[in-house]
């Protein structure tokens, strides 16, 4: 079973399906490439008797919107949360397939940055990387891995360390543990 991909193109609001395995981000985006402007949250979805939906989803926007805000340092953020809802369930009923096998899907949500700006000046164009924006909307889709019975049973153990916050302020798409 192949399983869709949801791409918005934010200039133009063109929302497009792709298979997952197909799913490419283009290295001109290097506000998200260089500058570690894109950023990301990561869900799953559940099947219920009330439906599929995303585990959460108030709180994977309200981190959405706190990363652009740490990032860009501006709250304009550029998508609504009616639209987000929108996306999501586009993607959920590209997978209805999964769905209905009571797969859990793995949803990881980005927010990539475009190109960096160009400034017209009396002498001509200059572009130093910067001043880009949030340009693409991505609802990626895959099968989420079910933990060994071990885990329950034996149970995992981690080591902290002290630099290490439970909750990252933003998390860009170069995510190194919130650090």
């Amino acid at each position: 079973m192949t399983l869709q991909s949801v791409v918005v193109d934010l200039a133009t609001r063109n929302v497009k399906s792709v298979p997952t395995e197909e799913l490419v981000v283009s290295s001109k985006n290097t506000g998200t490439f260089l500058r570690g402007q894109g950023f990301f949250s990561s869900a799953f979805t559940i099947t219920n008797e009330h439906g599929t939906f995303l585990l959460g989803l108030d709180a994977h926007y309200q981190r959405l919107l706190q990363s652009y805000e740490r990032l860009y340092q501006r709250r304009d953020f550029p998508i609504t949360y009616k639209e987000f809802c929108e996306y999501i369930d586009v993607a959920i009923e590209k997978n209805k397939t999964a769905n209905e096998h009571e797969q859990r899907l793995h949803c990881s949500i980005f927010c990539l940055a475009g190109p960096g700006r160009v400034h017209q000046t009396d002498l001509g164009p200059y572009s130093n990387g910067y001043g880009s924006d949030v340009s693409t909307f991505i609802v990626s889709m895959n099968t989420l891995a079910s933990k060994p019975d071990w885990c329950y049973s034996t149970g995992i153990h981690a080591l902290s360390t002290p630099y290490q916050r439970p909750h990252a302020s933003a998390k860009p798409s170069q995510y190194w543990g919130g650090i």
